[in-house]
């Protein structure tokens, strides 16, 4: 019998964070834990009382893929996992609704929430699409096992993308509903000449324009060229005219496209 594993990455968690996916875990006895903590310092909360809870802090933040394959490797292949950013509020039903999807249908690879999600169709309840988000994801683990896991290289930023641009080309469904409930806070938005932008930080405009270069290299898609060209053009219009700290953020972003050309 399938068995569900969540996992939850922390960086520098607050009290809050820790208390709800620890009271998450009362509610989901059924399933196992795995709290991974990239921060620098281990937390001091106890984590006694939770018998389906494993902390591990792990000394160093090694990013999102590399977490997401520890818990990955802890997992038989009938299992479930579901990745979670420590900011996500999945409600209390979202374990039942995985269940009963991956239950009544065959060949998903992944099924997530439709935050984020360009829908084809607003009405449907179940979809298909192209990508769905790395937060509460909920992975077929023989099929994440059969295609090689996540991808290491990308520590932040396109994770969600490139697993599920595997999970596609492998041949499987990645899928989108709206039965499954989660609060997530993608990022602040700010506004400047009208128009609405996230001042991402220096560090991670050089991951998004490395990761892009990459993504683009690693896979076959149609019109791969000019959308590496057009997404590239487009960070570099926004940095120049809408962030703050420019000099800094076009220098990651060069450093970012070259590191990704030479990986």
């Amino acid at each position: 019998m399938s068995s569900v594993v969540v996992c939850v990455v922390f960086f520098q968690p607050k009290k809050g964070d820790i208390e709800f996916w620890c009271s998450l875990a009362r509610l989901w006895r059924n399933c196992i834990f795995y709290f991974y903590d990239n921060s620098a310092t281990s937390s001091d909360y106890s984590f006694s009382d939770h018998k389906n809870i494993c902390y591990i802090f792990l000394g160093d933040n090694i990013g999102l893929s590399k977490a997401y394959n520890l818990a990955l490797n802890n997992c038989r292949a009938e299992d479930i996992l579901i990745t979670f950013d420590q900011d996500s509020r999945p409600n209390k039903d979202y374990y039942n609704v995985v269940k009963d999807i991956f239950s009544k249908r065959k060949n998903v690879g992944v099924v997530g929430t439709s935050i984020g999600v360009h829908s084809k169709n607003n009405n449907c309840e179940v979809e298909v699409v192209d990508f769905v988000i790395s937060s509460g994801s909920a992975f077929c683990v023989s099929i994440l096992k059969g295609i090689g896991g996540f991808d290491e290289f990308y520590f932040i930023d396109r994770v969600d993308l490139d697993i599920c641009t595997n999970i596609r080309q492998s041949g499987y469904e990645v899928l989108s509903t709206n039965y499954l409930k989660m609060g997530h806070q993608i990022g602040d938005e700010k506004q400047r000449f009208g128009i609405q932008y996230r001042d991402h930080s220096y560090y991670r405009i050089y991951y998004m324009s490395r990761n892009r270069v990459y993504y683009y290299k690693k896979y076959n898609i149609k019109y791969k060229r000019f959308r590496l060209f057009f997404g590239a053009l487009r960070q570099l219009v926004f940095i120049s005219t809408l962030h703050d700290d420019k000099v800094r953020k076009l220098k990651w972003f060069v450093t970012g496209l070259y590191d990704g050309y030479k990986s």
